[in-house]
């Protein structure tokens, strides 16, 4: 995971075993950037499952009940995942 202004990277697998962790990285990172919209990039996850799609929605929430905005960049494995969920892309 990387991070730079409001961006924050993840890469790799973002599957159900490394979502605790991812989460927890997430909640942080708004935390110590508490001002405008967070852009989440995934483009360079390989790997995910529903929970990612859950997680991000989560995030998304938690960011809109502050008045901020959440936008993604997709890898095409992500953007598959969201679309076979039936799931928003936030941002879009």
């Amino acid at each position: 995971m990387s991070s730079s202004s409001n961006m924050i990277a993840l890469s790799g697998a973002c599957e159900l075993s490394r979502l605790v962790d991812v989460r927890a990285e997430l909640l942080d990172f708004a935390e110590r950037n508490p001002e405008g919209p967070v852009h989440l990039d995934l483009g360079a996850v390989d790997r995910a499952d529903i929970g990612l799609v859950q997680l991000v929605a989560s995030f998304r929430a938690s960011l809109a009940a502050k008045g901020r905005e959440l936008t993604l960049a997709l890898s095409e494995t992500v953007e598959q995942l969201f679309r076979s969920a039936g799931a928003p892309v936030p941002g879009r």
